[in-house]
């Protein structure tokens, strides 16, 4: 449980998802066409290692709005090709688990 709680106004929260970037892991392959339609969407994005998913997002600091830092989202995607590969990854456990 969280010690701090903030509540928003509606059109604080929507001046602060306004600057929400979704983060790319390096090793994503074969997503041209995702980050193509981050690009015609004008969504803000980075490149970044990550450990356990391919997408995430963070909201940068905002002193206006009280964030003194960057918050990270602890959800993540992990994209996959298809179904193939997606019962493949958990068919063994720890692949599995280590994907997690």
């Amino acid at each position: 449980m969280q010690a701090i709680h903030y509540r928003y106004s509606e059109s604080e929260l929507k001046a602060i998802l306004s600057t929400l970037e979704i983060i790319v892991d390096t090793r994503e392959q074969k997503n041209q066409h995702v980050l193509d339609y981050f690009h015609k969407k004008k969504v803000s994005l980075k490149i970044r290692g990550m450990k356990t998913c391919d997408y995430s997002a963070m909201i940068p600091k905002n002193l206006e709005m009280g964030l003194t830092r960057d918050i990270y989202l602890t959800a993540g995607v992990e994209r996959k090709n298809g179904v193939d590969e997606l019962v493949e990854s958990i068919k063994d456990r720890t692949r599995f688990e280590n994907e997690l």
